[in-house]
């Protein structure tokens, strides 16, 4: 499914949120811009993967890599395997933009050197980690309850120090779930 770069987020309506960017949603039918990767900003990338949301019943393959092809596409980065196309990633900014990306992001920046928005970019390099406490709060504090704040003000509210309220993702629907990957025994790539 293909989106321009920056425009507000839609792919799917239980996820949306206001404020919410688009980036990396690529097709075979648009062009997209191509840059070969910093190694900071692939390893930095890399991490995000951990912290998919949104996850998908089925999978979308790389239709840059072979648009017949119905094969799930498999990232191979420090002697890890990891599975993409069933998921997203949200990556937040230090002036308070976020974004929302499918994990084949990873992908499409490393094997087809995709250069996303220089805002992005910055965000993934130098904006809050998957797994630091900035991130968990920014985390839970955009995606606890669908509101009508903007991006802003609920990164604001997130720095501001407020409590931390817990939340059961799954109950609502959302999947936030940091995954344990694992490495995938050969042969296991393809839909059955």
């Amino acid at each position: 499914m293909y989106f321009d770069d920056l425009t507000e987020y839609s792919y799917s309506q239980h996820h949306a949120r206001p404020g919410l960017l688009n980036v990396g949603w690529l097709d075979v039918e648009h062009d997209f811009p191509t840059r070969v990767p910093s190694r900071e900003f692939v390893e930095s990338l890399w991490h995000f993967r951990e912290w998919r949301i949104a996850m998908m019943r089925g999978y979308h393959s790389c239709e840059s890599c072979d648009p017949e092809s119905d094969d799930i596409t498999i990232a191979r980065f420090h002697g890890e395997e990891v599975r993409l196309g069933f998921a997203e990633i949200r990556v937040f900014s230090q002036t308070g933009e976020a974004f929302a990306a499918p994990d084949l992001i990873f992908h499409y920046v490393a094997v087809h050197h995709y250069a996303p928005p220089a805002q992005f970019v910055d965000a993934i390099v130098k904006g809050p980690k998957p797994g630091s406490a900035e991130y968990e709060l920014l985390l839970d504090k955009f995606w606890k309850t669908k509101t009508d704040s903007t991006v802003e003000e609920v990164v604001e509210q997130a720095r501001s120090g407020e409590p931390r309220n817990s939340v059961i993702w799954a109950l609502q629907g959302l999947w936030w779930i940091p995954l344990t990957q694992r490495v995938i025994p050969a042969g296991h790539g393809r839909r059955a």
